[in-house]
């Protein structure tokens, strides 16, 4: 910043007061000499009356002088005064110059702005650096922070301050030594920001369900985690489970102590920020309470307890538990239950010991316990059974080799078995009850092996071993019962259906085959009474559409295989199946109806038995070749391919199926609809004359069209046409140019998704392109100009609203340098300001294009004219130019125009020469002095802009004006200017 005083003397002096961080340090600079003078002293005093001199100069001769550094130290915001003497041979010459004041720049303080950031405005001078202190009291007494920074401002520190605390801010200048540079700035606020405590949900102060509870909780903004305790006490004080989680709940883990039932818990929960630091101590939920489910009582093992079993396959039970139902076992070879061998999740209180499980030893003892399980299947440990034991036969079975639980090929099988130890003789019982009553051989063996048993055609037959000791007692390792079945005589079976209910009136009839069987002789009866037969080659068949079976209704159905004669050669295989309930849906929509073209919506009534529905579309009445598709819904939406075709009729139906897809019940009754045919499409633009041989063809929206098609002929017939496809209500002409005075004919019809025609043809549009709207350009034509804001004209066309000019570098108006649309009138000027000049020496391109109201083109550009730009009656300045002058009387001189015969001159004190202080048209020559009279007078120390206009012979402009020059009057007092700054 800078301070002046004035005072008139012939002696000028400049004081520039130039400052370090340290010392304030003022530049004395003589800018006019005292004639006759050979030297000169500096004279600074801190009173007016120059009794008390602080610092007198040596003699200087050159200038500046800088007030130095070793000299007593001048103070900030503190006035003194200054005197310049000139010297000749040591002693004072002339008058000394007035005494000046000069006052050093006052320190301000630091301003406190609003800002997010610790923000200050800066001392004046700047300080070196600045102290921010940050204090929980006003008075600033007890600083928790600061901090030095070298700008003006600086950022909050992290995890310094607490929330929702309100804090006192001042910042205190320091120079380069780090002592105060200034006073202090005012005391700022600001309030940190305050969390909420989150708000408990789930569980409060109610009974939990179960022993791993979710707890549940709200959101704290600015948390990115919580922190979460669960203890028994109050305070917890001894938590049996801490967590750190993300999200607003937390499950309590299985891998942690386990709660206690009955008991009274404890929890709260605090949340924190990113890097796991609280938002205070008071941020935290309230304690909640929550109590376990009541303490259950153990199950009561029933068996095995404490006993033998008989075999190697227990079968286990246990009293049931109040409000559980399901249980874990485990089987253990130890009574730690430590070596598990096999444990199962039970619905209900007993199990049986499964096959596929590990093989028990005989004469070994086991031990099981049971664990009630909670919603979760997780174990009440608090409540498992005791543990109980119980031991195997000591004895193994008799093990049966063959026949076991199979058919047999032949009637005389051999019985096989492993040998038992102890065993001297073997008893094999055979009977054709499962209980062995009424036994059919009972012998006894000395070995392993049988094969005089002859069995029966069709048979199942049952069979034992019983070991005997050489005294001929019965041992009780005795075999288990098993089975086995003969062969039958030309056995046929039915494979389906076999007395169910079928999904149609038409089942499919399925058996066995036989070999060497002729055909096979297919029966269905009703009430007796045999309603259809039929003799088949294979081994299925279907039920006919006639004679037709009734709904609701159960038949038999009988199979039997015959030789050539038609003799039987099988038993008669029968069964039976019931035909379903009657079923026929009904259509909804559409029903005798028009639809549009896409997206058609087919909807009928439901069958609350139905897995499905069958849906076809034809084109034709009796629903041949059509398309299908089977739906689990009452409503479809034909996909569009094939797509349907305007215009034409199509039949419908439906029938229910089952989940296999077999159709059940009936076909609904057959609907038709009928594809709507679009409206002919209403063209827009062009029509008539027009002037543009790439035409933008426009038409009105057609309601539910997919795309158009567009055709352009020389031809009323549209043979050999230009054709074109848009999804849009208009199209750019892209084809061969359009010529000049020929009639044109378009068209456009609406297209389907797939581009197929799906209307009728609009009425034909016509137009022919003539130079109706096309501009031709008057001036300037192919010519060389002398202004850079040259004067465009062209003739108006009728018709047009506007006119958009276009000036480019380029012959082929690629690189534009100006262009406007908004033209009302046939003509325009190049603006002075705003777009780039236009450059002397170049030549440019300039074409105008018609408009109507809304600013679209009427017609093609018109052809590009040119002109160049040519600096030849453009004065160039020479004097004075970016100078001072020396009096207030300069002379104005410039460069010769040829074939200027006079020349203007004006001289402004603003550079847009809205002031001017002389104006001269009748300038001869090329130079000129300012008047001293007739004219307004030169100021001292003041700028002044002046241009040169080349003049005809009748007085009017020849080319543009010179660019503007700038000159600067003398000084004319001294002046001191205290300058703060390097």
């Amino acid at each position: 910043m800078y301070r002046k005083s004035k005072m008139f003397y012939s002696l000028f002096v400049f004081f520039l007061c130039g400052y370090a961080w340290a010392q304030v340090q003022p530049k004395f600079n003589l800018v006019t000499p005292v004639t006759g003078a050979d030297a000169y002293q500096i004279i600074m005093t801190s009173d007016a009356d120059e009794s008390e001199p602080i610092w007198i100069s040596d003699p200087v001769s050159n200038f500046p002088v800088v007030y130095p550094s070793s000299a007593p130290e001048l103070q900030f915001g503190t006035i003194y005064y200054a005197r310049i003497i000139a010297l000749k041979d040591g002693a004072i010459h002339g008058v000394p110059g007035k005494s000046v004041l000069i006052q050093t720049p006052i320190i301000t303080r630091p301003q406190i702005l609003d800002a997010p950031e610790f923000t200050w405005g800066a001392t004046e001078p700047p300080s070196a650096n600045y102290i921010i202190s940050v204090s929980p009291v006003q008075d600033m007494s007890s600083v928790v922070w600061s901090t030095t920074v070298s700008g003006t401002n600086t950022g909050l520190p992290e995890n310094v301050f607490d929330w929702g605390t309100t804090y006192y801010w001042q910042v205190q200048g320091v120079n380069g030594d780090g002592d105060p540079f200034g006073d202090p700035s005012e005391t700022g606020f600001f309030q940190t920001e305050t969390v909420e405590p989150p708000s408990l949900s789930s569980p409060v102060a109610e009974q939990i369900s179960t022993l791993i509870p979710t707890f549940t909780w709200s959101s704290v903004a600015g948390a990115s985690q919580y922190s979460i305790s669960v203890g028994s006490d109050e305070e917890l004080a001894s938590p049996v489970w801490a967590a750190t989680v993300a999200e607003v709940s937390a499950t309590y883990p299985q891998d942690a102590i386990i709660l206690a039932r009955g008991i009274s818990y404890f929890w709260q929960v605090t949340p924190l920020d990113a890097d796991g630091n609280t938002f205070g101590d008071d941020v935290k939920s309230t304690v909640a309470s929550f109590q376990t489910p009541d303490a259950i009582q153990p199950p009561i093992l029933n068996s095995p307890v404490g006993e033998e079993i008989p075999g190697v396959s227990p079968s286990f039970s246990w009293s049931p538990i109040d409000g559980v139902t399901r249980y874990s076992i485990d089987l253990s070879e130890d009574e730690e239950i430590s070596s598990i061998i096999w444990t199962a999740v039970v619905e209900g209180t007993n199990i049986s010991y499964p096959d596929n499980a590990v093989n028990l030893k005989y004469s070994s003892t086991y031990f099981w316990q049971i664990s009630p399980l909670g919603e979760e299947d997780e174990s009440i440990s608090d409540a498992l059974s005791v543990i109980a034991n119980f031991s195997t036969s000591s004895m193994a079975p008799v093990e049966l080799l063959s026949p076991v639980n199979s058919s047999i090929d032949k009637l005389t099988p051999s019985f096989k078995w492993v040998s038992s130890d102890n065993a001297a003789s073997y008893r094999l019982d055979i009977s054709e009850s499962a209980e062995l009553n009424e036994l059919l051989v009972s012998d006894v063996v000395s070995g392993t092996e049988y094969s005089s048993f002859l069995a029966s055609y069709d048979k199942t037959y049952y069979w034992r071993v019983t070991p005997i000791d050489g005294e001929g007692s019965d041992l009780e390792n005795v075999s288990d019962v098993v089975m086995f079945t003969t062969p039958g005589l030309n056995d046929l079976s039915l494979t389906s259906p076999m007395n169910v209910t079928v999904s149609n009136t038409t089942p499919n009839l399925k058996w066995g085959t036989l070999d060497g069987a002729f055909g096979y002789l297919v029966a269905v009866s009703y009430d007796g009474n045999i309603i259809w037969s039929d003799l088949v080659d294979g081994n299925e068949v279907s039920y006919p559409e006639s004679p037709s079976l009734n709904y609701e209704t159960t038949y038999l159905w009988s199979v039997q295989a015959v030789d050539e004669s038609i003799s039987p050669m099988s038993n008669k295989a029968e069964s039976a199946f019931t035909t379903p309930a009657f079923t026929q849906v009904e259509l909804s929509s559409p029903v005798n109806e028009e639809v549009g073209v896409v997206s058609v919506a087919f909807s009928w009534s439901e069958d609350e038995f139905a897995s499905g529905y069958l849906v076809e579309i034809s084109s034709s009445d009796d629903m041949s070749d059509p398309w299908s598709s089977t739906v689990s819904m009452t409503s479809l939406t034909y996909p569009d391919e094939p797509p349907f075709q305007s215009g034409k009729s199509y039949f419908w139906r439906v029938i229910t199926v089952d989940q296999e897809g077999n159709s059940m019940g009936a076909w609904s009754d057959i609907a038709t609809f009928q594809i709507e045919q679009p409206p002919p499409v209403i063209l827009d633009e062009p029509s008539g004359e027009i002037s543009n041989t790439s035409p933008a063809l426009s038409w009105q929206e057609v309601d539910g069209a997919s795309g158009y098609k567009v055709q352009l002929s020389l031809s009323e017939d549209f043979s050999d046409s230009w054709e074109s496809s848009s999804g849009v209500t208009s199209v750019q002409y892209s084809g061969d140019p359009l010529e000049f005075n020929v009639p044109y004919y378009w068209r456009v019809v609406v297209t389907d998704q797939n581009g197929n025609i799906a209307g009728l043809w609009s009425e034909p549009g016509s137009f022919q392109i003539s130079t109706i709207f096309i501009v031709n350009l008057v001036s300037p034509m192919n010519e060389e100009i002398y202004s850079q804001n040259p004067q465009f004209t062209w003739e108006a066309v009728e018709g047009a609203d506007k006119y958009e000019i276009t000036v480019s570098s380029s012959d082929d108006m690629t690189e534009v340098v100006w262009s406007i649309s908004e033209i009302q009138d046939s003509g325009t000027q190049y603006p002075s300001a705003g777009v780039d000049p236009l450059a002397f020496g170049n030549t440019y391109y300039w074409q105008v294009r018609s408009l109507n109201a809304d600013g679209d083109p009427l017609a093609d550009p018109s052809e590009a004219s040119s002109f160049t730009l040519s600096g030849e009656l453009t004065p160039e300045l020479l004097v004075p130019v970016d100078s001072q002058v020396d009096n207030l009387n300069p002379v104005f001189s410039w460069s010769e125009v040829s074939g200027a015969v006079k020349y203007s001159i004006l001289v402004a004190s603003t550079d847009d020469f809205s002031e001017i202080v002389y104006q001269n048209q009748n300038i001869d020559g090329t130079g000129i002095a300012y008047p001293s009279s007739g004219a307004a007078p030169l100021s001292f120390e003041s700028t002044y802009y002046w241009k040169i206009q080349a003049l005809s012979g009748d007085g009017s402009s020849m080319g543009d004006s010179s660019p503007t020059g700038i000159f600067m009057t003398p000084t004319g007092e001294i002046e001191i200017i205290l300058e703060f700054g390097d």
